[in-house]
């Protein structure tokens, strides 16, 4: 495939390091279902550029909600089970991607199992450098919790729990 400059699609790619999108999606389908040893598993992956942010190296904490470009929030989807398959991973690696092409910052596909639900979450999630602005973020945005990929530690939304207590619900 020839692109506008009338050079190749493969050596554009390969010249800008950036992974066929195929092959992202089976990476990000490959590391979602790969079970950790604590248990856990889940992927995240920057849509623009197709490398997924790789837990224990990346250090950026991920907070959920990230908006489309209307500034609608892109809904969380429910996998049933443990299993992510390619197609899958594609589509929600397509949709971040399409709603999220003109925005600036660091967007991810991301994905995680969720023993409590037994499925596996796909949302769309910003990737911050400094963990006050990732809190900030996490509570206007009334997520559940931000995740630093690189420490895992993981900070709870204490005022969304709070008050969801109140009202005499569970958080997830």
């Amino acid at each position: 495939m020839i692109d506008s400059k009338g050079q190749s699609l493969h050596r554009t790619l390969i010249e800008q390091q950036r992974p066929h999108p195929l092959v992202a999606a089976l990476t990000f389908a490959h590391q979602t279902n790969e079970i950790a040893g604590d248990g856990s598993q889940g992927a995240s992956l920057n849509p623009k550029n197709g490398r997924l942010l790789r837990a224990g190296e990346h250090d950026a904490w991920m907070v959920g909600g990230h908006p489309d470009a209307r500034g609608v929030r892109i809904p969380e989807e429910a996998i049933p089970g443990r299993h992510l398959n390619f197609l899958q991973a594609l589509n929600h690696v397509h949709k971040v991607a399409s709603e999220t092409r003109s925005q600036p910052g660091t967007v991810a596909a991301g994905s995680w199992y969720s023993a409590e639900k037994d499925h596996i979450a796909l949302d769309a999630s910003t990737s911050v450098p400094r963990k006050r602005d990732a809190v900030r973020l996490m509570e206007g945005r009334d997520e559940d919790a931000t995740f630093n990929l690189k420490t895992f530690d993981e900070v709870k939304n204490h005022k969304k729990a709070a008050r969801l207590a109140t009202e005499g619900k569970a958080t997830a």
